[in-house]
């Protein structure tokens, strides 16, 4: 899965941690389906602080939309750090 770069996370990521919020609810998993449902939803600035400022980390253990979203934030960091570390042209 790719990263619209406008939302950052692609609509089929979206969907998929929409049910795995829907199963950890049903699973008893409150906090967890609150992220996860809250994640589905996002559509601002900065997806992958948002991830980790929510919490997401602990439900990469149960879910694999978690596992997903952070594998993206982690490229998504990655790429911003190189951009920080290349030196300025003029």
């Amino acid at each position: 899965m790719m990263a619209d770069p406008d939302t950052f996370i692609p609509i089929d990521l979206r969907n998929a941690l929409d049910a795995d919020a829907d199963r950890a609810a049903h699973a008893g998993d409150r906090k967890c389906a609150e992220i996860l449902r809250q994640l589905a939803a996002y559509a601002g600035p900065n997806a992958p602080q948002h991830a980790r400022d929510l919490g997401v980390e602990p439900c990469t253990r149960h879910y694999a939309s978690a596992r997903e979203l952070m594998r993206l934030v982690v490229i998504a960091e990655a790429e911003a750090e190189k951009r920080r570390q290349r030196p300025k042209r003029g």
